[in-house]
This record gives C-alpha cells, structure tokens and sequence, in this order.
C-alpha cells in the first residue's frame, strides 16, 4: 500500500494559504471589534466606521481602513507576530510603503477586548497627532 507524503512544495503552499486565511481572519476581527462587537461601554464616537481595504488599498500595505470624524482616515496593517510586524516597519523606512501606516499585531487568540486595548490607543494617538498639526 502506498503512503502519500505531501511534496514539499505542497506542504509550503499549504502553510501560505494557511497563513493568508489567518492573517485576513485577523483583519475582519478588527474591523468587527472596532464596530459591532465594540465591548466597552464608551465607544470613541470620533470612530464612525471600519472596513476592510479595497484590492487598491491593500496592494499600498493597508489592511483595515478606520473612518474618523475629524481626522479622515487612519489606515492599518494587521500582523500576527511581532516578526512580522518589524518586516513591515521596514518596509516603511525603506520608501517602500507609507509611514502613515499603522502597523498592529493581533494574535488569532484574542478577542474584541484584547483587540481595542491595542488598537484604540493608537487609533486615538494618531488622530491626535493629526488634529494637533490641523490647529498649527
């Protein structure tokens, strides 16, 4: 009887869809927990949405789009580790990608909480940051 042993090529390509549905999984728990499954009582009402990026957007290094009232859009990369997260940081310093660009690393493990307490606090230093130079 013969075995089937996956090629490694296949086993790579595998491991690359994995990832890839991962990684977007990420990307749509964010967008989830910045809008329907917001768990604090006191949502930022300076956050009026959160979508996915378009096929444009994500091709210049943005996965998450959020929607301000005030300070337009601030734009996200989701990364699952810190590893890639310092490939993307990079990326920045080298041109390759813009430096306004939010780089955040969310584990598959954590949850709408877990998702905001990393991501409003940057969201909200960026929009400040942004009304900051707005008022000079």
């Amino acid at each position: 009887m013969h075995k089937y042993r996956p090629t490694q090529g296949r086993l790579a390509y595998l491991i690359q869809v994995t990832e890839s549905e991962v990684a977007k999984n990420n990307e749509k728990r964010v967008v989830s927990a910045l809008t329907h499954d917001y768990p604090f009582p006191n949502r930022p009402p300076w956050i009026t949405s959160a979508r996915l990026s378009t096929t444009q957007e994500d091709h210049c290094g943005i996965d998450v789009v959020v929607e301000t009232t005030d300070a337009g859009e601030i734009h996200l990369q989701v990364k699952g580790c810190h590893r890639g997260r310092e490939a993307f940081i990079l990326r920045q310093a080298q041109g390759k990608v813009s430096t306004k660009i939010i780089p955040v690393i969310i584990n598959p493990a954590y949850d709408a909480r877990q998702i905001c307490k990393i991501v409003i606090p940057l969201l909200s230093q960026t929009r400040n940051k942004r009304l900051g130079q707005k008022r000079l």
